[in-house]
């Protein structure tokens, strides 16, 4: 894997030489995150597939923009689309992760054209569904710090998350090491901006295949949530891991990427079949 940084959008991003007789996945990390979350993955599949992996603005790597207008969901959408079109990605299977698969939704409402299939970890449709985020969305409103533009814009660096390995939700150590992928400040200003999102109608009309899988004791995005977008998205699949809660992408490592290898299988069999 080789390291690049995507000037038109300040974004850094990994990738694996593409061939083009190889499906591409792409994977987009959740917030307070980056993509060294995907490490494993990455070295997993990098010489079956071509990979790439990339920090969402203001995390990791990539650039810390000042404002919170810069980190709408539409910002980040538009960052992944600029940066396909620029590696010349015509098609390809989406894996995303918690906040992450806000930005595979909105992608998809905008650009189902490029994607093959979209894989949810740990998803959610309407973070104001659940009875939890009232308290933390009121804490919010009344907290106006978060959308101050924000003074330290130096770049951060990634966590090594082999360190946090089979931990809990609420860990505080992973955590700590969480926030310093971002600051507190973007954290705060993208948790308020998940708030203004909605895909409860979204789902009934995705087209593609979509692979769903969740932690049985996901305490951050609860299970039902998932279960409900699969009942409502046409023809989803899902996974249901018992014992597990939210950081399946990192704890349940050997269950995940052998699914996603399994169901991305499945698509290229469907792709086959579909050129014969």
């Amino acid at each position: 894997m080789e390291e690049f940084i995507f000037d038109e959008r300040k974004l850094y991003y990994r990738k694996n030489k593409f061939e083009l007789n190889k499906q591409t996945i792409v994977f987009v990390h959740g917030v307070s995150g980056s993509s060294s979350a995907w490490l494993l993955y990455e070295n997993k599949f990098k010489d079956k597939y071509n990979i790439l992996s990339y920090d969402l603005r203001g995390h990791g790597k990539s650039h810390r923009y000042k404002n919170y207008e810069d980190y709408s969901i539409e910002e980040f959408e538009e960052d992944l689309y600029q940066l396909v079109k620029f590696l010349g990605i015509n098609k390809f299977i989406m894996v995303s992760h918690s906040y992450g698969t806000f930005t595979a939704l909105e992608f998809i409402s905008r650009h189902e054209e490029y994607i093959y299939a979209s894989i949810l970890l740990s998803p959610n449709y309407d973070v104001k569904v659940m009875p939890s985020s009232k308290p933390f969305n009121a804490l919010l409103k009344i907290t106006s710090n978060f959308k101050l533009p924000i003074s330290d814009t130096k770049i951060r660096k990634h966590v090594d998350y082999s360190k946090y390995l089979n931990k809990k939700d609420f860990n505080i150590l992973r955590n700590i090491a969480d926030l310093d992928n971002t600051g507190l400040q973007i954290y705060l200003m993208c948790t308020k901006q998940a708030f203004n999102l909605d895909y409860k109608n979204l789902l009934k009309n995705i087209h593609i295949p979509v692979l769903i899988i969740s932690g049985k004791n996901d305490k951050i995005f609860p299970n039902k949530y998932a279960e409900e977008m699969a009942q409502q998205i046409p023809g989803a699949e899902i996974l249901t891991i018992k014992n597990t809660d939210h950081i399946i992408a990192l704890n349940n490592f050997k269950e995940v990427s052998s699914k996603i290898e399994e169901f991305v299988n499945k698509i290229d069999n469907t792709i086959m079949d579909k050129k014969v």
